[in-house]
């Protein structure tokens, strides 16, 4: 995972330069959880320590995650040397971080942003203002789980994508685990529904294998979803050459699980692998005009 790079301290008034040290404290925090939910490792104890000492400045969910105590006494003498400025700058800087979904709409179409408190992760450029197609188990929250990055609210994304397959809330879920016996029991649960599970192994470096759980919900994509409605909202949006009729018609008789094995664009089309993946169609919309306007 690519660390971000931490802006340096500029020199200034001694309340400038404490904001600047919140922030730094903020995004050396967002690096340790993010390296420590990728290795499965915690961090070393100063490292721990050192949090510690700054969990005055941090929001509770990040405290909650590295198992620090929120408004630990360090945390309580720190505050009580911060002057009545400094606080209420700090708690405004806070309250207007940008995070998560960010929607900016224009006359014709939407544009979708997404943040991890301040840092900016993707964006998907003239989304259509409406779509037609229903699904509870195409919606926002999966487009987080599709690997391309992480927010702090999901701090396993195995169990998260596990749970909303169970929920009915994504059609199907690739979960790869470093433990034999983490995915041995992910596959126990997931076996105890109506879902149709199958496990592997690979081995992506000598001697390390990663053991993989593959499930997904029952039924044929035409059973699963609205395809007319879905189909619609393609042809309304792209003005192409690209024969949506035709693969609509051919991948609707495929089953969710013979995706098992082929999955990912350009395996198959680009709004197969969003639709199976339960990914926001107006993210996908968005894709494929970048495809076509490169």
């Amino acid at each position: 995972m690519a660390r971000r790079e931490t802006n340096l301290l500029k020199q200034g008034s001694d309340a400038q330069q404490g904001r600047a040290v919140d922030q730094l404290y903020l995004d050396f925090c967002e690096q340790v959880i993010e390296w420590w939910i990728a290795n499965g490792e915690p961090p070393i104890p100063t490292v721990l320590s050192a949090l510690e000492k700054a969990s005055d400045i941090l929001p509770d969910d990040y405290c909650q995650i590295l198992g620090l105590p929120i408004g630990s006494t360090y945390g309580r003498a720190a505050e009580a040397f911060r002057s009545d400025s400094e606080r209420t700058d700090l708690n405004l800087r806070r309250a207007t971080t940008k995070h998560g979904v960010h929607i900016t709409e224009h006359r014709n179409w939407n544009t979708k942003r997404i943040y991890n408190n301040g840092h900016f992760l993707h964006i998907y450029r003239r989304q259509p203002k409406n779509i037609q197609f229903r699904s509870p188990m195409v919606n926002d929250f999966n487009q987080h789980l599709c690997g391309g990055w992480h927010i702090p609210e999901i701090w396993n994304e195995n169990k998260s994508i596990a749970d909303r397959l169970l929920k009915g809330q994504k059609p199907i879920g690739f979960i790869g685990c470093w433990e034999e016996e983490e995915a041995l029991a992910c596959a126990k649960r997931l076996k105890a529904s109506d879902l149709i599970v199958t496990s592997s192994q690979r081995e992506v470096v000598p001697t390390k294998m990663v053991y993989d759980v593959l499930a997904c919900q029952r039924g044929r994509l035409n059973d699963l979803f609205d395809l007319d409605a879905l189909l619609k909202d393609y042809r309304d949006f792209i003005i192409s050459e690209l024969n949506f009729e035709e693969e609509f018609a051919q991948y609707g008789s495929y089953q969710l699980c013979d995706f098992f094995s082929a999955w990912d664009y350009p395996d198959v089309p680009l709004w197969v692998t969003g639709l199976i993946l339960g990914y926001p169609v107006e993210n996908t919309l968005s894709l494929y005009y970048e495809l076509l306007t490169e």
